[in-house]
């Protein structure tokens, strides 16, 4: 294929990976129409503004090892170090230190005793450890390295808080593998393996939803267009390609989108409704997030925290001013209180699910009535695929029957239902190759 030969291109999905799949493309002078369903492109790294606040779709920072995306990412804007300082919340007024993937000697002393000396027995008699290939779940996986009552205490209860089901059914790939006890703590992300990472950055201004609007503008500046706040209704396949989507647009019109190539990074399961093909055993968890405006300076040292609490409704909390002291106005602070939920669910069409977050964490102490200015709700569906122990043999299945379709490509977080984070979407900005090939290289090959 030549270099200068125009090729079409139909990215659906505006989230970082589909914007930084445009801007690739542009800049090889493909031709590149980008759909996105909602009014603004970023998806989950996406940030608003409001009076005054900056926040941020949930905690977000920017992570890596490579030096090459690290300057990419710092010659689009303005840019500076931040670091990662996770917590566990537990009532009355405790924190304790992250726990993937090690269990600080701290935290062992603070737990409860009876609970600390039957955590003892177990992990002492941890002898015969079975192979990893032979865990069948999370927990299992978990479960064999720190025993019944660490598993609980530090990871059974969230875990089921966050996904809504047990460990049981979750897959092992979601676990640490070589969790230890020890006495100084750090911090590993689940798409770092685990590791702990050096150069965290953050936006000087605009949140982390900079990155996506600068990745927007310098893809338009390259003649990339945006469809937004249309929604796809159906893909035409023709022998073993696709020919064309329809759209429909926020005016109420459906437009037909002709491509030679189509790359999803949208919900596979949306994929597969416009496509007309079953797609079984695959869902995603979704978000409410409240955010608080506050009027008193920053409050926390940490990150983000953790709520393992079942009868507090919100599993996770983060500061905007952590990240930015020019995310909240002078001597002001924010927070994003993240629920989790199933899309239509109970606790999603909650109307009062602010003032419940709200007074919950009066009750907690952790802020005070008097500091809340405003609030504001934003619904997020679709954020995180959930791990399934099926869903591999699910989504093999999947890939095998769309394999037939020679010309569609899966790709990031929802698009292709694996769990990436921001520098896997980053990546596909600075491919030194061309990505006319959409080779193994760069797609999950179906």
């Amino acid at each position: 294929m030549e270099a200068n030969h125009s090729v079409r291109f139909v990215i659906l999905g505006g989230g970082l990976t589909g914007l930084s799949i445009a801007y690739n493309l542009s800049v090889k002078e493909n031709e590149v129409i980008l759909v996105e369903r909602e009014p603004e492109t970023g998806g989950l790294a996406r940030s608003f503004s409001w009076n005054g606040y900056t926040f941020d779709i949930g905690p977000k920072i920017f992570r890596s090892s490579d030096p090459a995306l690290v300057s990419f990412v710092s010659d689009l804007l303005p840019m500076q170090r931040v670091q990662s300082r996770p917590m566990i919340f537990r009532r009355p007024d405790l924190y304790m230190d992250p726990v993937t993937p090690v269990i600080s000697s701290r935290n062992i002393e603070l737990i409860p005793s009876h609970l600390r000396a039957q955590a003892m027995t177990e992990i002492a008699a941890l002898s015969n450890r079975t192979s990893e290939s032979e865990k069948s779940s999370f927990q299992e996986s978990i479960v064999s390295q720190i025993g019944q009552t660490l598993y609980h205490y530090f990871f059974g209860e969230y875990t089921k808080k966050w996904w809504g089901i047990c460990g049981t059914r979750l897959a092992t790939q979601l676990a640490p593998k070589e969790i230890v006890l020890q006495g100084d703590p750090f911090y590993g992300h689940i798409t770092t393996q685990f590791r702990q990472v050096r150069q965290e950055l953050y936006p000087v201004l605009g949140g982390i939803g900079a990155i996506a609007t600068r990745l927007r503008q310098r893809s338009e500046d390259n003649g990339v267009k945006f469809l937004t706040n249309s929604s796809l209704t159906s893909l035409q396949v023709e022998g073993n390609a696709i020919v064309s989507g329809k759209v429909l647009t926020s005016d109420g019109r459906v437009r037909r989108l002709a491509g030679d190539f189509f790359i999803s990074t949208i919900p596979i399961t949306s994929l597969c409704q416009a496509l007309g093909v079953k797609c079984r055993g695959l869902s995603y968890r979704s978000l409410v997030c409240i955010y608080l405006a506050l009027s008193r300076p920053r409050l926390f040292e940490h990150s983000w925290i953790y709520s393992h609490d079942p009868e507090m409704l919100f599993s996770r909390l983060s500061e905007t001013t952590h990240y930015s002291v020019n995310n909240a106005p002078k001597d002001c602070t924010g927070l994003c209180v993240e629920v989790t939920c199933e899309e239509n669910d109970r606790t999603w069409l909650l109307d009062d699910i602010a003032y419940r977050v709200t007074a919950q964490l009066i009750e907690l102490e952790l802020i005070e009535e008097a500091w809340v200015r405003f609030w504001k709700v934003v619904k997020v569906p679709n954020a995180y695929p959930i791990p399934y122990r099926e869903s591999t043999s699910s989504l093999n299945e999947l890939y095998t029957q769309l394999a037939k379709v020679h010309n569609l490509r899966l790709v990031g977080r929802t698009g292709a239902y694996v769990y990436t984070n921001m520098d896997a979407a980053l990546e596909f900005a600075i491919r030194s190759r061309s990505l006319l090939h959409l080779s193994d290289e760069y797609f999950v090959q179906i």
